[in-house]
């Protein structure tokens, strides 16, 4: 009664992984999109130390993108292209453990890895014998290392949560495509991306429920985040975001 093995996933009906990269001129929310429209493999394990002490280990299973693209004149002069693109895995470390203070009270904390859907694509085009070679790359469904600290209080009747969260956003490396190129005459050409000063965020998360009666049980929760997007940005492209602010209620029978 001392190791537990588990296993969560989330298999999409019909693709492994979805990325949608958008032109510099169209407004997105880049948090809000495609954030589950990859495949999901967590494989964990758990280890009861102690009759207080417990303590797991589990793996990320991500998938990335790469290849690229050769292109050129054909039988009759038309641009013919060959795609060769590979899926190879990636994974993720996330750690916890949990300190059962007594009966009715709990501590736990929790460390994620920074995981993030890498994309790179080399574009190599010959026209009239000469290259024009173009790269890509590019990091979607971003989510940066993440420290998590828990309480669970559970008086008669009921539970109280409280979690503290803490996530390292100054390492994104934002939601724009990155393009190099190398034309002939003119040589290598990379442009230029925004530069945004990312910040750390932290978080708070509160929630609870309660029996109302013998079948009934509520719940109701809320929850604040700061906002990685810096308020001030000097540049051409400047991101949109604020702090957010979570409220949930439910019900149980």
């Amino acid at each position: 009664g001392r190791l537990g093995l588990g296993l969560g996933m989330f298999v999409l009906p019909t693709s492994i992984v979805r990325i949608t990269a958008r032109l510099p001129d169209e407004p997105f929310f880049p948090y809000y999109q495609g954030r589950a429209e990859r495949l999901v493999l967590v494989p964990g394990v758990g280890v009861r130390v102690t009759d207080a002490l417990d303590v797991g280990v589990a793996a990320n299973f991500l998938a990335g993108l790469g290849g690229g693209i050769e292109a050129g004149e054909g039988a009759t002069r038309a641009l013919e292209a060959r795609v060769d693109e590979v899926v190879p895995a990636v994974a993720r470390l996330v750690a916890g453990a949990r300190w059962r203070v007594r009966p009715d009270l709990a501590i736990a904390a929790v460390y994620r890895q920074r995981f993030e859907v890498p994309f790179t694509t080399v574009a190599r085009t010959e026209v009239a014998g000469e290259p024009i070679n173009l790269d890509l790359a590019a990091s979607g469904q971003f989510a940066p290392h993440t420290a998590v600290l828990g309480a669970t209080w559970k008086p008669p009747g009921g539970a109280l949560h409280l979690d503290l969260a803490y996530a390292r956003w100054s390492s994104y490396p934002g939601p724009f495509v990155k393009v190099g190129s190398e034309l002939p005459l003119v040589g290598p050409l990379a442009a230029e991306l925004p530069a945004v000063p990312w910040r750390d965020t932290v978080a708070v998360r509160l929630g609870g429920d309660v029996a109302i009666g013998e079948r009934v049980l509520g719940r109701a929760g809320y929850a604040f985040e700061t906002s990685p997007v810096p308020a001030a940005q000097p540049g051409v492209t400047n991101l949109l975001d604020g702090p957010r602010h979570t409220v949930a209620l439910g019900a149980a029978i």
